[in-house]
């Protein structure tokens, strides 16, 4: 019974794993879209780095390295978990398999 549980829990921390990897993916995206238009409105000819949208844009540039920082985390975290649940449930299928030998 303790493998069920420990699979059903793996399962749900692997679905997690792909919600957060799916986060990094659209965080990724958003901020390469801002370095873009960073870029390009520093390429442009007088154009005031300083203006409200381009700090704007640098701020939510700053916003999104820090989510991906936090989801880079949490998927650390969720990785390490779910090697232990499945040592769990390899060591518990070893010893059920040794119990039925001996049995």
């Amino acid at each position: 019974m303790t493998f069920i549980a420990a699979n059903i829990q793996k399962n749900y921390m692997v679905q997690q794993k792909s919600q957060l990897e799916y986060q990094s993916i659209c965080v990724s995206s958003n901020v390469q879209q801002i370095t873009q238009r960073l870029a390009t409105l520093a390429a442009e000819p007088n154009v005031d780095m300083e203006s409200a949208f381009a700090k704007q844009l640098q701020y939510q540039s700053t916003v999104y390295t820090q989510q991906q920082a936090a989801i880079d985390t949490q998927l650390k975290n969720l990785n390490a978990q779910i090697d232990s649940f499945q040592k769990l449930i390899d060591n518990n299928i070893k010893s059920d398999c040794k119990l039925n030998l001996l049995g």
